[in-house]
């Protein structure tokens, strides 16, 4: 892999700031990939699972933007526009960037916690978006997500109890913990969901990667088909990952490599094949 890195200044009007990835020695598969912050996190990403990752991309022969939103790392804060707007101008200049100066032809985006928000609220009309890639995002609490979460452990209780071994919870588990969700910039749930179709509706591929530390609002593999599904609407470009061993931020080594080859799996099979 002989990935280079390039400072680049996205925008000078706005002072919107990233680093370019690409691979001379990879043939171009016209594909942009746009890499948001995570929080308040600056381009690198959590543990540099940014920089790993835009750079393996380059070496498939995608062109990778690690952006610095605006007012985030070294982009400078807008003052012309409002939170929305500035999220909305970010993307959309960024591939304005990415297909004028490297010739991309469609365009991919991916973002953790609240890039992921950024994507489903702010990403869904970029042109020529090809795919988008949501780690964390956003779900809610199905009946089904109760049933999967909690009978389990009522029944393991209940048969507990029945033969005498216990008398309250079990070990290290607490049946009524607290359920409150961390807040994020998601609007209400039918809205949130219409944005899934409407991405769906467009032909977008989206992966969508939950870990466990998302067990307040979403906690089996399918929750998030059957919350479209519950629309009316069913995925055709939804597939929908979820990793138990791996932390919000994926702190360990092995599982961000693991998290990586799975993304260049899927863009090579849905986006770039």
């Amino acid at each position: 892999m002989s990935a280079v890195d390039i400072p680049t200044i996205v925008d000078s009007s706005s002072g919107l700031f990233g680093i370019v990835s690409k691979d001379a020695d990879a043939a171009s598969n016209g594909t942009g990939v746009i890499i948001l912050n995570s929080g308040i996190l600056h381009r690198v990403g959590p543990y540099r699972l940014h920089v790993h990752l835009g750079r393996q991309l380059a070496s498939d022969g995608c062109i990778s933007l690690r952006l610095d939103q605006s007012g985030k790392g070294d982009s400078e804060v807008r003052t012309d526009a409002g939170r929305a707007e500035t999220a909305r101008m970010d993307l959309h200049v960024a591939a304005d960037y990415l297909r004028n100066t490297y010739q991309c032809t469609r365009f991919v985006v991916i973002g953790l916690c609240s890039g992921a928000d950024d994507i489903l609220n702010y990403a869904t009309d970029i042109p020529d978006l090809a795919g988008v890639v949501m780690l964390d995002g956003y779900a809610h609490r199905n009946l089904s997500y109760y049933s999967h979460r909690f009978l389990p452990k009522i029944l393991r209780l209940s048969s507990l109890l029945k033969r005498g071994r216990g008398k309250g919870t079990l070990a290290g588990e607490r049946v009524g913990e607290d359920m409150g969700v961390n807040i994020r910039e998601w609007d209400n749930n039918e809205t949130m969901v219409s944005r899934y179709v409407a991405l769906d509706k467009a032909g977008v591929h989206n992966l969508s990667i939950f870990t466990s530390d998302s067990s307040d609002y979403y906690y089996y593999e399918g929750q998030l088909h059957d919350i479209i599904r519950s629309s009316g609407h069913h995925s055709q470009h939804l597939d929908e990952r979820l990793t138990v061993k791996a932390k919000h931020l994926y702190p360990i080594a092995e599982q961000r490599q693991e998290l990586i080859a799975r993304i260049r799996e899927w863009l090579k099979e849905k986006v770039c094949g």
